[in-house]
């Protein structure tokens, strides 16, 4: 599979397949799941032969991705599954498209931003091509992590319905800048449990946007954040520190120009 994808990328270059690498795994986990998007990011990483500075800062940069790509939809992963079944009881309309409508004109262009700064600026193929070991993307690890998500989001709804009423008179009252930079703690604290217990159906939309707008983009920020961050830094084995080196920047970057888009909206 991957001499068939090397091969591929040969004739179209190395920066735009990286670029269009990262930008279709962005895309894909909203209809696919992010445990899969992540999974695919690896295998295309795998096939490019990049230098291993320029893999590890695409890896992360993919990852970005993924993790703003998994918040379009009820399916792509903990976040937006916990947010929709929270908000089931909400006084206006939700829908399978809500999350994107909410969130889309701020995260498309996100992910197409990601996929500039990976294969542009990151991009940088071996000199001496690389051995990397197989580690094929099967339909029973798909499985696996798909099943093992959505049991964690199950207690995590569970977790979230024991303290609403803590929520419903706490987090009801802040004003939505402060619900954004308070989830900047994502990087750190698992996203899909701070969803579970900040989301509530009497939250405004533009609350809501800016709940769900921090926990997407910080999480980015650590290993820590994000599961998918977790499974890519595991099967490249980026260190901890690494990763901090350029995600917190990159996330502290998002944060603070998101900040503005949404205050401008």
């Amino acid at each position: 599979m991957r001499e068939r994808m090397k091969t591929q990328i040969a004739k179209i270059g190395v920066r735009p397949a990286v670029g269009a690498a990262v930008v279709l795994v962005g895309f894909s986990s909203a209809v696919l799941t992010s445990a899969i998007g992540v999974l695919l990011l690896i295998e295309l990483i795998g096939a490019m032969d990049l230098e291993r500075d320029s893999e590890l800062k695409v890896a992360i940069v993919g990852c970005f991705a993924v993790g703003l790509g998994g918040g379009l939809t009820p399916i792509a992963g903990p976040v937006p599954a916990i947010a929709m079944a929270k908000l089931a009881q909400a006084p206006y309309a939700t829908g399978p498209y809500y999350l994107f409508n909410l969130l889309g004109p701020w995260v498309l262009p996100a992910i197409l931003s990601m996929g500039v700064v990976a294969g542009w600026v990151f991009a940088k193929r071996a000199s001496v091509p690389r051995r990397t070991a197989e580690d094929p993307l099967t339909l029973w690890n798909m499985l696996v992590l798909t099943g093992r998500t959505y049991l964690f989001i199950a207690g995590l709804v569970l977790l979230g319905e024991g303290v609403l009423p803590l929520a419903e008179r706490v987090v009801l009252g802040v004003p939505p800048p402060v619900l954004y930079w308070a989830n900047s703690v994502s990087a750190a604290i698992d996203g899909a449990t701070l969803a579970s217990i900040e989301i509530n159906p009497l939250m405004t939309q533009e609350q809501l946007r800016h709940v769900l707008m921090g926990i997407l983009i910080a999480r980015g920020g650590l290993v820590t954040g994000n599961a998918t961050n977790l499974v890519a830094a595991h099967k490249l084995k980026i260190p901890s520190k690494e990763w901090a080196k350029l995600g917190t920047p990159i996330a502290a970057f998002l944060m603070l120009f998101y900040f503005i888009s949404l205050g401008a909206y």
